[in-house]
């Protein structure tokens, strides 16, 4: 069996994002490479979640987004749904985190 060491999170509503990013920042301190996929509008995160997407940007995981305004103002990565459904082929493991919207 293959080793799983690349994990993808999908985070498809917003009340599972704060749970999603602290979930895949605990993966990302035990050494996965972990990349975190935002599909729903964010807005403004308290100052604690800021602090836990500094620390995962520390960490170098990779937060994309298919809404241009978190984008900007979060800096998360942006990309096109299809770019993202490409990226998502090359997990090892696709995580889709919380409940469905």
């Amino acid at each position: 069996m293959r080793e799983t060491r690349s994990i993808a999170f999908l985070i498809r509503n917003p009340g599972d994002f704060v749970e999603g990013i602290r979930s895949a920042l605990g993966l990302a301190l035990e050494n996965y490479l972990v990349e975190i996929f935002v599909f729903c509008a964010v807005g403004d995160p308290e100052t604690t979640t800021r602090e836990n997407l500094a620390w995962l940007n520390d960490m170098e995981v990779e937060v994309f987004t298919d809404h241009w305004e978190d984008a900007q103002s979060l800096g998360f990565l942006f990309r096109t749904p299809e770019e993202l459904g490409a990226r998502l082929k090359d997990a090892d493991l696709v995580i889709p985190f919380g409940r469905t919207p």
